[in-house]
């Protein structure tokens, strides 16, 4: 039995994985067509970023998906109908620990 997600997003299944929301299954489609035609270089798909302060695991966050491109930029990047205040936190937070900016699709 699937639950319901509280903002609507319909669980979707693109190439065999499943995704939480019809707008990720997309961009996942869409990143593949970019590696196809060799506009990127790679695709990670749910990409842990641990925030760790004094030993401590203060948060994790999940990217959707990490990807490089051709300039050798890697890319890590979070497909949200939503932001929410907790997410933004968590966004600042993996900016000021890892140096890493982690990019609202």
């Amino acid at each position: 039995m699937m639950t319901k997600n509280k903002y609507n997003a319909k669980k979707t299944i693109y190439k065999g994985i499943t995704y939480d929301s019809k707008k990720e299954a997309m961009r996942a489609e869409e990143l593949d067509v970019m590696l196809s035609i060799g506009k990127i270089l790679d695709i990670q798909r749910q990409v842990p970023l641990k925030c760790i302060v004094n030993n401590l695991l203060v948060c994790k966050l999940v990217c959707d998906f990490v990807y490089t491109l051709p300039s050798g930029e890697v890319i890590h990047e979070d497909v949200k109908g939503m932001v929410l205040p907790v997410f933004k936190l968590k966004q600042k937070l993996v900016k000021a620990l890892l140096g890493i900016e982690v990019i609202i699709f």
